[in-house]
Parts: C-alpha cells; structure tokens; sequence
C-alpha cells in the first residue's frame, strides 16, 4: 500500500533498531485504505489488473490489485528513508515524503522531496531472505523533471543464505540504471518493466531477496522533487514489448468515437444495445470498454477509501448482460448495474452495516479532442427499475477530468435513476464541450451506491452518445475510430463496409504542437544496439508535431489528391542521453532508433469478430536516406500474455518512390483477438542522425 502515515527512520541495516509501521492505518489488501478523497473516477492505469492475473505487491508504492502481498510489518519487512546519521534519523532524513494526486494508478503517488544533504536514498528492505525466484519483471513508474533525478540508482539487495543458528548475512547489493528501460526526467510518468533476467546476469539471487527496491543518487539541489507510483512484480516474458509497454490509452474509450462530424448530429460516438455481447463470457462487457470503480463512506457520508479502477465484470457482482428484461425496443438482452456485494473485507463496506459502497461502471475518452469543441455531447439510454430498495440510490452521469490539475472534477452532469418505473422510460444527459475542456477526460456511465447488502439493481439498455452542433468534414479529422483509437467504437456494425478511421490531415492546425496528439496519435520508440540486441523503450507519449522530431504535419508535398497537409514520420533526434559521457540512440553513432507513430484500438471489440480490418493511405519518399528503413503496420499485442506481438503485419515504405503511392495492409479479425490491443501506423529506424523523412496522406481504416 501507499502510506502517507509514520515513516520508519533508520540507518540501511542498522539491525537493532526497530521500526514498525502506523498501527492505525488499516490494510484492505485489494482494496487498500486512501486517506483523501482526490478523484472518485482516476483514470484507467497503464496496466489494469485482471481478475486471475499473478501479481506480486511489496507492500509500498502500489494501491491496486495483486494476487500476494509481502507486507511491511516493521519487525523483519520494513521502509526505510534513509538519513545522514544514524544517531538524529529525523533530522537528518535525506528526504522528506508526501502524497501527490499526480498518479498511475489509484488514488495517488508518493512524492519524494529532497532535503539539504549530500545523498538521497530509501526502499524496502527485508531483515530475512524472501524467495522471489518466481516473479520475473519489476514494474514500477516514475516521474520528475528537476537535475538530482536526471540520474539514478535502483537497487536490489540479496544474500548468499542464512548458516543455522547464526544471523542473516550482510547483503550483496547490485545498482540498475531506470533509463536503461526508458525513464527520463522529462516532467512525463514512464512506466518501466524490469527484466529480473538483467540483475541475475549480475549475480543477484532473487531466491535469497533481501530488498525488491530500494533507489538512491546525488542531490543536486534541495527541493527536487520525484514522484513513484504503481510497483509490483509480475511473471512476464521479459523484455519490453516491441512496439510499446500498455500502448497506450490513445483517446481511450475502448469503445466509442466515430471520426468527425458535418455539422448538425453526427454519427454515434458510442452506441451499444447489449445484443451482440456473449452473455456467457465473464469478460463481455470489459471486451467491450467497459471499466468499473469503486468508493466507499462511512455513515456519515466521509470518504474512506477507493479502489479500482478494474475491467467491468459480467456476473453476480457490479455488472452484467442479462436477459428477459426487455420489452420490444429493448430486445433480449440488457445491462444491469449494482452493488459490489464482495467489498470489502474484513469489517468495511457492506460487511460492517453502516458504510456506503458507491459503484462507478463507466466508459472514458482521454483525452477530449479539440475537435468535440462547440458541440453538446448526449448521452441517452433506457432504463427502468430492478430490485433496487431500501436506502439505495442510482444515476446516470457524464463526468469530465482535469488530469493537470490533480484529476478535479471539472463538470458532473447526472440523471437520477433511483425512483425509476418497472417499465422501460428514456432519458437524456448532455454537456456542452468549451475549449477548456480539451484535453480534460471524459467518463460516462451508471453509478449505484448500496450498504448493508441492500438490492440495488437497475437496468439499462440501448445507449447511445452523440455529438452535436459544430463538427468537421465527415470522417476526416478528429480522428476517431469507429472502433477503438481515440475512442472508437460504434458498438457493433451491420456488416457491409464501415470506416473506422479516415484522416486527410487537411483540417488539423499545423501550427498546434498538439494537433497529432488530439487527434489520438501516440507515439513509443525503441533502441536497439548495433547488432540488434533490444536496449531500452521509452513512451507511449503524444506525438508531437514539428519540433523537428518525430512526426508533424507539413504543408506543400502533396499532389491533387493529397491536398494541402501532410502527415510526415522521422526519427527521434534528440534520442537518448545526447550531451553525457556515454550517450544512446543516435548520440553514439551505433545504435538503432526506432520510432513508432501509431493509434491504438484498446481493446478490440468483439464485434468486430469474423470480419477484416483494413489500412490504406498514401506515400511517398522523403529525405529518408543510407541504412535507414521505414514501414507501415498493423499489430496486435495480447495483454494477458505479457504484451506479446501476436500478429504483425508490414507494408515496407523503405523504397518508396518520390512520387505518391497508395498502399494497403489488412489483417483478419478472429475470436482469439478480441480483447487484445490492435495498433496501426508507421515506423522509422535511423542510426547515427541519418535522414529518415517519409510523407503518408488520405489514411483509411475500414472493417469488411
């Protein structure tokens, strides 16, 4: 868990001193105690837990679920800040700790600030060996911008056995460098996975563990402040997956915007009536982009601690499809909200009698394009009364997220659906979207909040969400998919040919550093060794445009059919540690830089099952030049088997002529991909600051 309470000062294995954690601070275990209401609706984390999934958690730095829990106890498990004397521990801390809303996951981060000393340092440390043989990455996130965390150590300590009768041995201790798995202090959060493999190569025996993480440097200057989230262990392949570690939200709905507007309404941004979902499937609703978050209060209305956020379930707790609920118009088959009857052990939620669970099934886009600006977004659904009693209450909601100003609630529009009928009525929710409001986080979807096991069902069916009013050309910009990138889905198709994605770049503003980005562009780059060997990936982030890396959107290359704007893809010149001793990526003329521009479907809907998704666009040469390449691709990564590549299929632009060309790749869509993660764009790999431009326009995506 994260702990804001009492933190145990004491010297690195200074071993008679005790140090015990805050007696008063509860532990959950999945559901960890949060102290301050920040958010009742974080975001989606780059790594949600799956029900079933093995993780291991070390007792800090990690509010989520896990399937083992090493514990801090303060007698042989314990957190250290370390200070400069062991005498005055407190007064000579090297740094001083709080919690931050600026987080991966939960409900907030630990901030480090550093104090006035020559050294910063802490982890866990482990009195007695622990045997992790069993788990093989490290993940953990970090995030700062200021000089002492330019460069830093993260540590593993080990033994080599406790003799009978005799204390543990003084540990062996080994130092990896976070920028060798992509952190950089660049103000943005990097998650890293950490192959155990690389500090086993070094001699660390993780069957003898004596710390799974402890990190440390050089104050450069008081003050300095890091902020760490979201440490666990996992059983993974190690290695980070080609292409990008979580991929990325990428305007995130994982079910729903459609690509642009004409103006008046436009096509649904999402729509699902329930029909096409396999009732049977106990991931029919998290398939189809659904995620669930759960709150719970005391009595009095006192926020208490919150947990999630985790793919909406389809069963006897929160959510399901079920059947026989329906009149005509609703068909056979509709959603049911309510209560989390399993939250939460021992003696809170539902389990003491008093304590309020507040359940939270919701949709997200993140983030809101520039393009849903001067247009109303309606949310409508059906719904009508379930079992719902007692004190219980329900409603519908649309929600917006300042993610720069610690997740507040910036709009909080609801429809109060406790006193529904037994018969199915209609109702309507909207919001108008300002400009402030792009780049915010959108949520929309049902809430139910239930104590003491009391029924709480509601039912719902044939959602739909629009936008109105403003727009731009149809399917071109904000572009949307109808199925997944930046919010695309159009929750099930007809059969026939539907679009998905369609960008002619003629209406993006060239001039805004963000116009790839809002239009769901991601970008995530790999570095390779002169002989090929995988070194370290950083991303996913925005894509930028211009700055004279990466991509942007340039003007005066097209032909008739290509129009105005252009989308060109390049390498990352500013790739990795240029200007230090011993520099990366192009800065030491030896590497290979791999830059990958691509949107992201997360996850792949099950309607699209049985059909075949294809991606055409535009391309010429540009100024790429001597062993650089380039491509196109469609790629799907399976999230369940440590993000490996299970599908990836190329168009080589490499030789790609001066003049424009149409290309086209396709990939066919089959019952094992969906819930997986299909991204589609471009890619670039440059050694030694070689030319790498390439020119892509008129880009398509079609479902057939």
């Amino acid at each position: 868990m994260k702990r804001a309470a009492l933190i145990c000062l004491g010297a690195l294995l200074l071993l008679g001193q005790t140090c015990r954690s805050d007696p008063g601070t509860p532990d959950y275990t999945d559901q960890v105690g949060l102290r301050d209401p920040v958010d009742p609706f974080p975001p989606v984390p780059p790594d949600p837990f799956q029900p079933g999934e093995e993780r291991l958690a070390v007792g800090y730095f990690y509010e989520g679920g896990r399937s083992q829990t090493i514990p801090i106890n303060g007698v042989t498990t314990e957190y250290f800040i370390f200070p400069t004397d062991d005498i005055e521990p407190v007064a000579t801390a090297t740094y001083s700790q709080s919690t931050s809303p600026d987080r991966l996951e939960g409900s907030e981060s630990l901030e480090f600030t550093l104090n006035d000393r020559p050294f910063w340092g802490g982890g866990i440390i482990w009195r007695e060996s622990i045997d992790i043989s069993e788990w093989t990455t490290l993940n953990v996130g970090f995030k700062s911008s200021d000089d002492s965390f330019e460069r830093f150590d993260l540590k593993l300590q080990w033994d080599t056995g406790r003799p009978p009768n005799e204390p543990p041995p003084e540990p062996l201790e080994l130092a990896l460098d976070p920028r060798d798995y992509g952190y950089r202090n660049d103000g943005k959060w990097h998650f890293l996975k950490i192959p155990l493999q690389d500090a086993i190569d070094r001699g660390f025996d993780p069957s003898n563990a004596r710390s799974p993480f402890i990190i440390g440097g050089t104050t450069l200057q008081p003050g300095d402040v890091l902020l760490i989230d979201n440490l666990y262990f996992t059983k993974d392949v190690p290695g980070v997956p080609d292409g990008g570690v979580d991929g990325g939200m990428d305007g995130g709905i994982d079910g729903g915007i459609d690509g642009g507007t004409d103006g008046g309404t436009s096509d649904a941004l999402y729509e699902q009536d329930f029909e096409s979902l396999n009732q049977a499937s106990g991931a029919a609703l998290s398939d189809d982009g659904w995620v669930v978050f759960g709150n719970v209060f005391d009595s009095g209305g006192g926020f208490k601690f919150g947990y999630g956020p985790n793919p909406a379930p389809n069963g006897a707790n929160i959510s399901a499809v079920v059947s026989g609920q329906g009149g005509a118009e609703q068909g056979a088959q509709q959603l049911s909200i309510f209560s989390d009857y399993q939250c939460c052990q021992p003696g809170e939620g539902h389990f003491n009698g008093t304590d309020k669970v507040e359940t939270n099934v919701f949709q997200e886009i993140n983030p809101i394009p520039e393009s849903f600006v001067g247009q109303t977004m309606k949310f409508s659904f059906d719904a009508k009364r379930g079992d719902i009693a007692g004190a219980t209450t329900a409603l519908a909601f649309i929600k917006t997220l300042d993610p720069n100003a610690g997740f507040a609630t910036t709009n909080f529009e609801t429809q109060d659906t406790t006193a529904l009928p037994t018969t199915w009525m209609r109702y309507e929710i909207s919001l108008a979207i300002d400009a402030g409001l792009a780049g915010q986080i959108l949520q929309f979807g049902f809430s139910s909040t239930a104590s003491n096991f009391e029924a709480s069902g509601v039912l719902y069916d044939n959602i739909e969400v629009v936008l109105e009013g403003g727009g731009t050309t149809d399917g071109g910009t904000d572009g949307g998919m109808d199925g997944g990138t930046d919010g695309g889905m159009d929750g099930g198709m007809d059969g026939g040919v539907a679009e998905e994605y369609a960008q002619d770049f003629e209406s993006l503003n060239q001039a805004s550093d963000t116009a790839l980005s809002d239009d769901g562009w991601v970008v995530f780059a790999n570095v390779f060794d002169g002989g090929g060997g995988f070194k370290f990936g950083y991303g996913p982030n925005p894509a930028p445009n211009g700055g004279g890396n990466i991509s942007g959107i340039v003007s005066g290359e097209g032909g008739a059919e290509q129009g105005a704007q252009q989308l060109t893809v390049f390498s990352d010149y500013s790739c990795c540690d240029l200007g230090e001793p011993s520099p990366q990526g192009h800065g030491n003329g030896t590497d290979r830089v791999e830059v990958n521009v691509f949107q992201e479907i997360n996850p792949i809907p099950a309607s699209f099952e049985g059909k075949t998704l294809k991606f055409s666009f535009d391309a010429k040469r540009g100024n790429l030049a001597g062993a650089t390449t380039a491509l196109a691709f469609i790629k799907t990564l399976d999230p369940n088997a440590g993000f490996a590549t299970t599908n990836f299929v190329t168009q080589d632009t490499t030789g790609t002529p001066t003049s424009w060309m149409g290309y086209e790749i396709s990939l066919a869509i089959d019952s094992g991909l969906v819930g997986q993660i299909l991204q589609f764009g471009f890619s670039s790999t440059a050694s030694n600051f070689e030319a790498s431009g390439m020119f892509y326009d008129n880009i398509v995506v079609v479902l057939e």
